[in-house]
């Protein structure tokens, strides 16, 4: 078993306690990785880890293929996440004229469909802040997906 670090990426705050299993679909392959956290120890252990071409698969053989790792865990209740490729988002860092968590979420509401070639039905639109720059502004990591790629995962 592989021992990680993952106070540094978050992961203890989001999933205390608890076992998680990621899912990476791309249009050749799934990834699948499950891991358990332990928050007294600020740390995680993969538990198993799993890849398969799903090239010729249909989307319910897919379903079963993810299905029958996670039974073959028996895990209690697990976190189950799901990775959207890196080639399948659109991102952007930029500034924003203020510093209201509100007034950024409305900004960015507005002005999201500039970002990207799809309307605005058609994506999900969040950020993240990355802190402040110059006196009024807040520096975000702007994220778009398409709808359809979010219910394909």
């Amino acid at each position: 078993m592989q021992i990680l670090n993952l106070n540094k990426i978050g992961f203890i705050r989001f999933f205390k306690g608890k076992n998680v299993v990621c899912l990476n679909l791309s249009d050749d392959d799934l990834k699948l990785a499950c891991a358990r956290n332990f928050p007294q120890k600020g740390r995680g252990e993969i538990l198993s880890l799993a890849s398969s071409s799903i090239l010729e698969l249909s989307d319910e053989d897919i379903s079963g293929r993810i299905r029958s790792f996670i039974d073959n865990l028996n895990l209690k209740d697990p976190e189950i996440m799901c990775v959207i490729p890196s080639h399948l988002t659109i991102t952007k860092n930029t500034e924003i004229p203020s510093r209201d968590p509100q007034e950024i979420k409305e900004i960015i509401d507005l002005q999201a469909g500039r970002h990207t070639p799809y309307s605005r039905d058609e994506i999900i639109v969040d950020y993240i802040d990355l802190g402040t720059s110059k006196e009024n502004y807040t520096r975000i990591l702007l994220v778009i997906v398409t709808l359809d790629v979010v219910k394909r995962q």
